[in-house]
């Protein structure tokens, strides 16, 4: 969902629209896709394994080729009902 464009979030997670605009205008600063700004995040946090959704296989190619990498100072986004943006079985 943070590759979607903030208006085209569904309903139901409207109330998380200060992180998707966040996202949104971070990677608009930054002048790197939010696909990178993403990519960047995950690596910046060291995680070991990740798994990714995606919408589509044209969504699945730009992550593909999306791979830049970079340093970013990203906020610390806080917010309740975190659960439900991080475990997809509750969508």
């Amino acid at each position: 969902m943070l590759l979607e464009n903030p208006k085209n979030i569904p309903t139901k997670f409207r109330k998380f629209n200060s992180v998707f605009n966040s996202v949104h205008e971070l990677s608009k600063i930054n002048k790197i896709s939010k696909i990178s700004l993403a990519l960047s995040f995950l690596k910046n946090k060291l995680y070991k394994k990740v798994i990714f959704g995606v919408a589509s296989q044209s969504q699945l190619k730009k992550i593909l080729k999306n791979s830049q990498i970079m340093q970013i100072n990203l906020p610390n986004f806080k917010f309740k009902d975190k659960n439900i943006l991080t475990n997809p079985s509750l969508w």
